[in-house]
């Protein structure tokens, strides 16, 4: 083939490839670069104190659609940690959305230690609640300078009133990631009254806490830490508690027969059938063996 032949056949068509692949990568760049546009605009109406109060709210649900990309998880976390403190004293509604759209972050069966995202599950759960190695998380810390603080009114929650303190909002988006706590670091936190039935807790730091009247009906608390924890009035109820290490004595399992000792397999099993209970008070775990009578207790 002749350098002619090449110059008038090939070149015009290699030549219409590199400028279709720039084109390609111009407006992916582009759309990249809107993206992040965007995600700044949110943070700005968020966040600025100068902003009205509709306008914040409106930021932080704008926010919530950049949950869906990894790069922005560790931008979307600290933003909307901030947020849960609010920027005066009667920021309620301010901080009770950016407990949701923290809640949003962990969502659905997929989202289970069973399911298809639970490797993202466990990354944003560990950004905001540290894990088991002692690593700290942004609302977990959180939780516990505002508890070292003082703020330790009757607790609140967003499903009864908007005028809650930045400590409730963080007991808020914590008992709202219910579906990935998994090895998490909740050490030191105050906990009061925390709605976290049905949540997943295996092998979780919750030392030290404070967790009275906290409902763990059902919750999954295979192998976790309670060493030191306050837990008068805790709901215990089919609570598994195998392997845990317990507040105080090493009789827990039997100062608390309301609990179950289930592996953690077990329990993902059991959560599988919709936490069902057959009428002698005992776990359905296996499908085939559910009956007309079973129970659904655990979120009642």
């Amino acid at each position: 083939m002749t350098t002619d032949t090449f110059t008038k056949i090939f070149w015009p068509i290699f030549a219409s490839i590199v400028a279709g692949c720039f084109s390609l990568f111009t407006w992916y760049s582009g759309q990249v670069q809107e993206r992040q546009n965007s995600l700044n605009k949110a943070i700005e109406n968020a966040t600025s104190s100068e902003g009205s109060p509709v306008r914040r709210v409106a930021g932080v649900w704008e926010i919530n659609q950049f949950w869906d990309d990894q790069k922005y998880e560790q931008t979307v976390s600290a933003t909307l940690t901030g947020a849960l403190v609010g920027v005066g004293t009667h920021d309620g509604l301010y901080r009770c959305a950016a407990a949701e759209v923290i809640g949003n972050a962990i969502v659905g069966t997929e989202s289970y230690s069973t399911g298809t995202q639970k490797q993202r599950s466990s990354r944003i759960a560990h950004i905001l609640y540290g894990d088991r190695s002692g690593s700290l998380g942004l609302i977990s810390e959180l939780n516990r300078e505002l508890r070292m603080g003082g703020q330790a009114e009757q607790p609140k929650t967003c499903e009864t009133t908007t005028e809650i303190t930045a400590l409730d909002a963080t007991r808020e988006a914590i008992r709202k990631n219910w579906e990935y706590l998994r090895e998490v670091n909740l050490n030191k936190t105050d906990l009061r009254g925390i709605p976290l039935y049905e949540a997943d807790l295996d092998s979780a730091l919750i030392m030290h806490a404070d967790l009275r009247w906290a409902n763990f009906r059902c919750a999954n608390l295979h192998a976790a830490n309670l060493s030191g924890s306050q837990l008068e009035g805790a709901d215990l109820r089919w609570a598994n508690i195998s392997d845990l290490t317990p507040p105080g004595s090493q009789d827990f399992a039997k100062e608390h027969p309301e609990a179950v000792l289930l592996s953690s397999s077990a329990w993902e099993s059991w959560r599988a059938n919709n936490f069902r209970v057959d009428a002698h008070a005992r776990p359905v775990i296996d499908a085939r063996s559910n009956a007309t009578t079973d129970s659904y207790p655990c979120s009642n």
